[in-house]
């Protein structure tokens, strides 16, 4: 995936689970989208079958749960990677931040017109739903200062390109290629 050409995938491309199957694997995205991690750290996917307002979002490391992934499931990929905690556990937790690797904008085409980005290429646009969008922006390099990350998410935020509310600046999670539910959430 080339900055200059944006990637499409559309939900119209194979007949699958509510969003469809796409045409990249869900570890080949993660990969491309995390293509330098921190050492130690791991991306971030959440995945939930049953009701989405249903307890919390359990994050898993991407690098052990990515190629297992169904399409029947709400997969959640987050834009941060994250250490272990002290005791080996893994979570998406702000004292565990390692580094933001890319910035999710989610409802593009119909909450925020697709023309709002001007002549901006994005590193990817995923079809969520019929005009509906969630496009990706990969960073040259990981922004490895937490407090950098926060002002450019947030600035991301205050400019109107983004749906999601304040309260998830930190961890925006975008779907990973092979979900079929495509919103912004916060693993929790």
């Amino acid at each position: 995936m080339t900055p200059n050409a944006p990637t499409v995938f559309s939900t119209e491309l194979v007949e699958g689970g509510e969003g469809g199957d796409f045409q990249i694997a869900n570890a080949d995205f993660v990969t491309a989208v995390f293509p330098i991690l921190p050492e130690g750290a791991f991306a971030a996917v959440c995945s939930k079958s049953n009701d989405l307002g249903l307890g919390g979002w359990a994050a898993s490391r991407a690098d052990q749960v990515a190629v297992n992934l169904s399409a029947a499931t709400n997969n959640y990929l987050g834009c941060a990677s994250f250490y272990p905690g002290n005791d080996g556990s893994f979570k998406a937790r702000k004292a565990q931040f390692a580094a933001c690797h890319f910035l999710m904008l989610d409802d593009l085409g119909t909450k925020v017109p697709l023309d709002r980005l001007a002549d901006f290429e994005l590193s990817w646009l995923i079809e969520t739903s019929p005009g509906n969008h969630q496009g990706g922006i990969i960073l040259g390099e990981p922004l490895t200062d937490g407090a950098v990350a926060v002002r450019l998410l947030n600035a991301v935020i205050d400019s109107g390109s983004v749906r999601c509310g304040r309260d998830r600046a930190f961890e925006p999670l975008g779907a990973a290629a092979g979900g079929h539910q495509w919103q912004a959430k916060t693993c929790r």
